[in-house]
């Protein structure tokens, strides 16, 4: 389950950064930060994916900030990204179920392993 999830935030913050490219790739000139949200949702998500890793609490604020930033950019371009909001909800309801005390949930399997090692 954390594998999976750590999949999730980074490859989905991945998938931000062609958005940014693509906005600043005519337009590099005239307005350099064009399209700044995507840009900002991939360092959010990123950030919340190595938080993650890590073992680090403010992994869900980081990965929620990140995920409204992302839908903005998914609500003003639509057409192209509506796939997006999907994991954006995946992402939201295991961040709010984690902040709200279902820490446990994720670490389910190491702690199996562990007592079953132990035994």
């Amino acid at each position: 389950m954390r594998t999976f999830l750590f999949l999730i935030l980074l490859l989905h913050g991945l998938l931000h950064l062609p958005g940014y490219l693509r906005m600043n790739r005519d337009q590099a000139q005239k307005l350099p930060l064009r399209g700044w949200y995507w840009l900002a949702a991939f360092i959010l998500f990123l950030s919340a994916a190595l938080l993650f890793k890590f073992d680090q609490s403010p992994w869900p604020y980081v990965a929620l900030c990140a995920l409204c930033i992302s839908q903005y950019g998914i609500v003003r371009n639509w057409r192209r990204t509506k796939s997006g909001t999907v994991v954006n909800l995946i992402i939201f309801v295991v961040a709010i179920t984690v902040l709200f005390g279902a820490r446990d949930v994720l670490h389910y399997n190491r702690k199996q392993v562990i007592s079953q090692v132990n035994e």
